[in-house]
């Protein structure tokens, strides 16, 4: 894996070889055959930090030369942050730069071990 300064992971292209070759490409995410590599990068919330409790995750994806394409932004329960933590479930919404959503992540709960009913489980 590649990596630019400050350790961020570049992730490489894997579509299509050209914009002509692409025939099911969904809305919104045709920007991304022209690029060879996408940065994504996280943003820091510093109350996540000083307390250690879980925030609703937000990212940017960008171009290798800074330019904005899409952003992420989590949509999960301040409950099941503090109590699930990283195993919390969650919606994150891809948006690109008019904030037309272009992707919708959705993450079940990943509940692990006996202290957990299987009803719990999606």
């Amino acid at each position: 894996m590649t990596y630019l300064s400050g350790g961020i992971p570049v992730l490489p292209k894997g579509l299509t070889e050209s914009k002509d070759e692409a025939t099911d490409v969904p809305p919104g995410m045709d920007v991304l055959l022209d690029l060879t590599h996408v940065v994504v990068q996280q943003k820091i919330e510093w109350f996540q930090i000083l307390t250690g409790c879980e925030t609703r995750n937000q990212y940017w994806l960008k171009t290798t030369e800074g330019e904005e394409l899409y952003h992420a932004k989590e949509d999960s329960n301040c409950c099941l942050r503090l109590g699930c933590g990283s195993l919390r479930p969650f919606t994150i919404a891809l948006k690109n730069k008019n904030e037309q959503e272009v992707l919708r992540l959705e993450r079940p709960l990943k509940c692990t071990g006996s202290c957990c009913p299987c009803c719990l489980q999606v």
